[in-house]
């Protein structure tokens, strides 16, 4: 089997932990709970400067608790992915990838995994990214801003997105 394009790419830091905030926010449940604790945070404000909107008899302290939370989970699932990239291998090497017509590799070091069109069960291009699902909860990462026309390209026909 010929390889059809061979790239490689290096993951960022940065840029996986802005990946891994997207996909937490992508669920429109997690958005809701947010703008839910935003507006709580907000009426405690208020309440505390003599508006009192929702005509609260005793300090709102359940508002403040859920609008603190809202905010703490972020931050913790930053530090989270912080802690857990502090020695992970894929941050130090590059990864390389080969493509072939039924077949995808991608090599880091001691990291090698074979990925057949069968495998994959769903992909989606979020940004400049492309996310290769094999499992319902685990996804490959191609970061197409750091490939060049031609490798994305073959890239968005092999995976047949648009």
């Amino acid at each position: 089997m010929p390889n059809i394009i061979s790239f490689s790419f290096h993951y960022e830091r940065k840029a996986y932990i802005r990946l891994i905030f997207r996909q937490y926010y992508k669920s429109r449940w997690i958005k809701v709970v947010s703008v839910g604790g935003v507006f709580s945070l907000c009426i405690c404000l208020l309440y505390v400067f003599g508006v009192n909107p929702l005509r609260f008899t005793i300090f709102p302290l359940f508002a403040l608790l859920y609008g603190l939370l809202t905010l703490l989970l972020p931050v913790l699932l930053w530090w989270r992915i912080s802690t857990s990239m502090k020695n992970s291998w894929i941050f130090n090497q590059p990864v390389s990838m080969d493509m072939s017509e039924e077949r995808m590799r991608l090599r880091s070091g001691e990291f090698y995994k074979e990925i057949s069109k069968s495998d994959i069960l769903k992909t989606e291009k979020l940004g400049h990214d492309i996310l290769i699902y094999t499992s319902p909860i685990s996804f490959f990462y191609i970061p197409c801003a750091q490939l060049d026309a031609t490798a994305t390209d073959a890239m968005i026909h092999w995976l047949h997105l648009k």
